[in-house]
């Protein structure tokens, strides 16, 4: 089993190089049951609906991202996305085992 950190940490960094694709895929590890969101402020991301359209939103990402009028990754709004990206995937993995958890 890896632990909670290197997991946060792979998942930084992947927000790093992606904004949806460490979003879509916290939301399927909660989807199906791997990390316990339940009692948490992101409950939100094992919704059965989340995973599904993030998935799609980040396959856009992608193909979006290959296009020649795709804006530059160091423009600030685009960085501070995965910035918030990276964070909130960062507390899905360690919320069921903060203070913030409610369960």
């Amino acid at each position: 089993m890896i632990s909670t950190p290197v997991l946060a940490l792979c998942i930084g960094l992947a927000a790093g190089l992606r904004t949806f694709t460490p979003l879509a895929a916290v939301s399927w590890v909660a989807w199906l049951g791997w990390l316990p969101l339940d009692h948490t402020w992101l409950a939100f991301f094992g919704h059965p609906w989340v995973a599904p359209v993030l998935t799609v939103i980040a396959i856009a990402e992608l193909v979006g991202d290959k296009l020649p009028q795709t804006p530059s990754r160091k423009k600030p709004a685009v960085f501070a996305a995965r910035i918030v990206s990276g964070a909130l995937c960062g507390a899905a993995l360690t919320a069921p085992y903060s203070a913030w958890s409610t369960g």
